[in-house]
């Protein structure tokens, strides 16, 4: 199958800024002098904006595999094959 997609971004770094974001997004917030972002459903998705996923953000992990599971889940979420629970559950999670 096929999916429209309107920008992937490829970034590297350690400090999170997202200029080309508007500063006001209600959906998440950059915290800790940019190095955390919250609420992130299972660190990757903001509850409020389920067609945004951040991969790569955690820092303590193998990060390449565990690059490829969050990508893996996130094509399986944007292909129909795997859902997300209720925005509300998201943050209870994400909290």
């Amino acid at each position: 199958g096929s999916l429209e997609v309107d920008a992937v971004l490829l970034c590297t770094g350690y400090r999170y800024h997202f200029p080309f974001l508007p500063a006001d997004l209600p959906f998440f917030s950059v915290e800790e002098g940019g190095k955390a972002i919250r609420p992130l459903y299972k660190h990757m998705i903001p509850p409020r904006a389920p067609t945004l996923a951040l991969l790569g953000l955690p820092a303590k992990v193998i990060p390449f595999p565990q690059f490829e599971l969050q990508a893996r889940y996130v094509a399986a979420l944007w292909s129909g094959a795997a859902a997300l629970p209720s925005p509300e559950d998201m943050e209870r999670e994400a909290a």
